[in-house]
């Protein structure tokens, strides 16, 4: 999170000079410097700030994968889990 430009024009809102717009507080924006990123307007203290949404961090057991498609709109373009195989030796089936 970091503080938000903004311009004379667009008072209450936050600037965002890449984009040659201003938005409204509590709007969410992809950005264009990164993939699989978000932005937003938030107000704290009555002091504007672009708040960043990124994808967590996820862990990947033995016999999984992740995927994720970079060309979606964040969140869609986070990783998931994929299971890659089971291994049938290590389940008992019941009838």
């Amino acid at each position: 999170m970091g503080p938000a430009r903004i311009h004379p024009d667009y008072p209450g809102e936050c600037w965002v000079p890449e984009h040659n717009t201003s938005y409204k507080v509590n709007t969410q924006w992809q950005t264009t410097h990164m993939r699989c990123m978000a932005a937003s307007c938030v107000s704290y203290r009555n002091t504007l700030y672009i708040q960043y949404l990124t994808c967590g961090v996820i862990g990947v057991e033995s016999g999984c994968e992740t995927e994720a498609d970079q060309t979606l709109p964040y969140p869609a373009c986070c990783p998931n889990h994929k299971l890659s195989y089971i291994k049938v030796s290590d389940y008992r089936i019941l009838a």
